[in-house]
């Protein structure tokens, strides 16, 4: 009788923990995000010594599993600007300057963001894995040679491939729907001939319903 009784109300229990989990992912159902930062190229070699960091904007859409997960979805744009001097000086029998030849990377992810627990129900730090889509574009790179005496174009290009995300991050709450917050992510594409890597900074307001 006493473990029927001990079953009972540890059932009870867990039925009403369930329901307090259901009723706050009810009231608390999704989350809606705008970030902007920088971005700081990796790898592979070329990407990482000829460009520069430079800057990225962001938005998500968050749908709560649990308390403490989410699913999200995510469209970012990442630019990375080409140092010119460096590019001509990896080039020993080239005198001149490179201008443009910017890269641009857009992004769509899907993925997965679990809230940590913490005494201070305001400061919520996270982590993050997302899957997805990279679209790489190269701008026209225009070389204006002295030694020897020529110029020419490298045309625009065009790259597609899959991606993986990780990151991590802390939403801090400023009033009962609205938050900032900071996340830093390792973006990994699998490009051809060899992998890209870049670390995008970000900051950003979050609004939760």
């Amino acid at each position: 009788m006493k473990y029927g009784t001990l079953i009972t109300l540890l059932f009870l229990v867990n039925i009403h923990s369930a329901l307090g989990q259901q009723a706050e992912t009810n009231a608390k159902s999704a989350e809606f995000y705008f970030n902007s930062g920088i971005s700081v190229p990796k790898s592979h070699n070329n990407f990482a010594e000829f460009y520069d960091k430079s800057f990225n904007v962001g938005f998500g859409i968050g749908y709560d599993l649990s308390p403490s997960f989410l699913i999200c979805f995510e469209l970012a744009y990442n630019n990375f600007r080409l140092d010119g001097e460096r590019f001509i000086n990896s080039h020993e029998n080239l005198k001149g300057t490179a201008s443009e030849g910017d890269e641009a990377i857009y992004s769509f992810t899907v993925g997965t963001k679990a809230r940590l627990s913490t005494s201070n129900d305001n400061i919520r730090p996270y982590l993050k894995v997302n899957f997805g889509f990279m679209h790489r574009k190269y701008e026209d790179l225009y070389v204006e040679a002295f030694d020897p005496d020529t110029s020419f174009v490298l045309p625009e290009d065009f790259d597609t491939s899959i991606m993986l995300h990780f990151g991590v991050g802390i939403d801090i709450k400023i009033t009962k729907e609205f938050y900032l917050f900071g996340e830093a992510k390792l973006n990994h594409a699998f490009t051809k001939e060899e992998s890209t890597q870049y670390i995008p900074l970000k900051v950003g307001i979050l609004y939760r319903r």
